[in-house]
């Protein structure tokens, strides 16, 4: 008879499973887990209303706050891809990242704490800060980050016809990114 983790990840995805050969994830770890059901952190980009993976994953958080810096940016005259709008788009994941590392709250799970996070108070400095990096004209160096894999991150994208693609990276910060 087929071990019923088996036979469900067979279904499932038409993947065998084979844990005779050890690996990270047991059979016992499969029938162990419970689906965590969460509230989307939902925010709006221009015309767009985005919904995406809430805290305690870093990744939603961190797309709402670099659009939310991106969008208050002048881009007027920007062409995609040249090198105004490519120092542009670098400079605001760099302050996202600083602002990562330098605000993130404990209670970032606490769906009230999402707010506040994405909050005007709490984004000015940011704003003020990418707006100085670009106005210098020089890239900043990297910031100090975690030895070692540290999360990942996850979009779903559904449009009106209800086609769906979703990009996941991983393992974080560790693996090399603009």
């Amino acid at each position: 008879m087929q071990d019923p983790v088996a036979a469900v990840a067979e279904q499932a995805c038409g993947c065998r499973a084979d844990f005779a050969h050890g690996g990270l994830i047991t059979p016992d770890d499969l029938a162990g887990y419970q689906v965590i059901k969460r509230p989307a952190l939902t925010f709006t980009y221009g015309a767009y209303t985005i919904h995406t993976n809430p805290p305690p994953s870093a990744g939603g958080i961190l797309i709402a706050a670099l659009l939310k810096l991106f969008s208050a940016q002048d881009r007027a005259g920007l062409t995609h891809n040249d090198a105004r709008h490519a120092a542009l788009v670098a400079e605001a994941m760099q302050q996202t990242t600083i602002a990562r590392y330098r605000d993130r709250p404990a209670d970032l799970p606490d769906p009230a704490a999402w707010a506040d996070w994405l909050s005007e108070a709490r984004l000015t400095p940011d704003r003020d800060a990418l707006q100085a990096a670009l106005a210098s004209g020089r890239a900043r160096t990297g910031v100090p980050e975690a030895n070692g894999p540290a999360s990942t991150t996850h979009i779903s994208v559904i449009d009106e016809d209800g086609l769906a693609v979703g990009l996941t990276t991983t393992p974080g910060e560790t693996a090399g990114y603009m």
